[in-house]
């Protein structure tokens, strides 16, 4: 299967017309087949972090178009939309009602009457999971994972799920095809040291598949093949939802740099005994991931002094590289020279497709987009440009993308 990611705010703005949603709808059919399935990012009201901090579920921003947008770009092509399920944003009405009882609201989000943030965990992004809130003269803490924009809910309260199957309902109305589940490692919560992969996790992201299923929409999951992410959905009846190869993205960008496959071609030879579907994409969401557990510790630092020689940033949780914050496109660019970086696009197109698993491509990356050199005004949102992951979230500048559309065959049948 192939599936194109991209963000509804993408494009530039081109004065009257379409919506946005609707014009990047029309902007797919210049060039990727109906069989082309089409990943819209979060375009929900957001407190931010990049619309995956939902103020709520049941509207899509006005800035970018209506639920009649959704279902126009449905009726044309696979559409798949995240479920952020994990939290809501820092304006949700839940949160609204905690700050007004907090003891109530505590049966809906994470709050917690504690000594201190340091009974919490570290988030995957380095500071305290739990976050202090003067409230009354007492002082609550909420858990927090990935940013201050948002607060984690509890996936086991009936509010919270029947607010889910409410979305849901919505999407199928709209004749959306398929949820990607946002971040389910983080699904269940213990204070203490640990973040990920805790005690009745699994079950949580069942239940949350359960309801997709029920309302008729396919599942995918935002979680890696390593060791504990294969424990996900392994159970009969849930094997064959898709999971993520982060890894991947790693060992391609290294054949490209080294211009030797050996290492990749071995990668995905030993990944043939894991027996799930994997979806792989040149490069992840926020840039190329550095902890994936089926990333040989070799293999990462040759890849992470590759990166720092070249002036590319290298993202950590503490002392820990967690990611590459660049393009994908300019990351090749330092290995291949900018002269030769619209065939080594194609070729890695090519390679990620014909891998064995669902391939998936980012918008900016089809388009050879490097924001890097990007002169235009295309910064992130006031509340985001200051994140280190922004260089890959910014809109498009379509003059200073390397790549011609009518350059770009990607439409072998699904």
């Amino acid at each position: 299967m192939l599936i194109v990611g991209a963000y509804a705010d993408s494009l530039p703005v081109l004065g009257a017309g379409p919506s946005r949603i609707g014009r990047l709808s029309n902007f797919l059919e210049s060039f990727a087949p109906q069989q082309v399935a089409v990943h819209l990012l979060p375009f929900y009201p957001s407190a931010g972090d990049f619309g995956f901090a939902p103020d709520t579920l049941r509207d899509v921003r006005t800035d970018l178009g209506t639920w009649d947008d959704i279902s126009s770009c449905a009726s044309r092509r696979r559409v798949i939309v995240d479920g952020i399920y994990n939290h809501v944003g820092i304006n949700h009405k839940w949160v609204a009602e905690f700050f007004d009882c907090p003891k109530t609201a505590s049966a809906v989000l994470h709050g917690y009457k504690v000594e201190g943030p340091e009974v919490g965990p570290l988030s995957p992004r380095g500071q305290r999971v739990l976050h202090p809130y003067d409230i009354a003269e007492e002082t609550w803490y909420l858990w927090q994972t990935f940013t201050k924009y948002a607060v984690d809910v509890r996936l086991d309260n009936e509010r919270v799920l029947t607010e889910i199957d409410c979305h849901l309902g919505q999407l199928a109305r709209c004749g959306v095809w398929g949820v990607r589940l946002d971040a389910p490692a983080y699904y269940a919560k213990a204070l203490g040291q640990n973040i990920r992969h805790l005690a009745g996790v699994y079950q949580l992201a069942e239940k949350l598949a359960d309801l997709i299923r029920g309302r008729g929409l396919e599942v995918m999951a935002q979680i890696d093949c390593d060791l504990d992410g294969l424990k996900y959905f392994a159970e009969l009846g849930y094997e064959d939802i898709p999971i993520s190869d982060f890894a991947f993205s790693t060992y391609l960008a290294l054949a490209i740099i080294d211009g030797d496959p050996v290492a990749l071609a071995r990668y995905l030879n030993d990944q043939r005994d894991l027996r799930r579907v994997l979806v792989r994409a040149p490069r992840t969401h926020d840039g190329i991931l550095l902890r994936s557990s089926r990333l040989h510790h070799t293999d990462r630092s040759k890849l992470i002094a590759f990166a720092s020689n070249c002036g590319v940033p290298v993202r950590a949780t503490g002392a820990d590289p967690y990611e590459l914050n660049c393009s994908a496109p300019y990351l090749y660019s330092k290995a291949v020279g900018r002269e030769n970086l619209n065939s080594v696009i194609e070729l890695a197109v090519a390679v990620t497709a014909l891998s064995g698993g669902w391939c998936y491509l980012y918008l900016p990356f089809l388009l050879g987009c490097i924001p890097e050199t990007d002169t235009a005004d295309v910064t992130a949102a006031d509340s985001d440009s200051a994140d280190p992951r922004s260089v890959n979230r910014r809109p498009i500048s379509i003059v200073n993308a390397g790549r011609k559309l009518t350059q770009f065959p990607i439409g072998s049948p699904v």
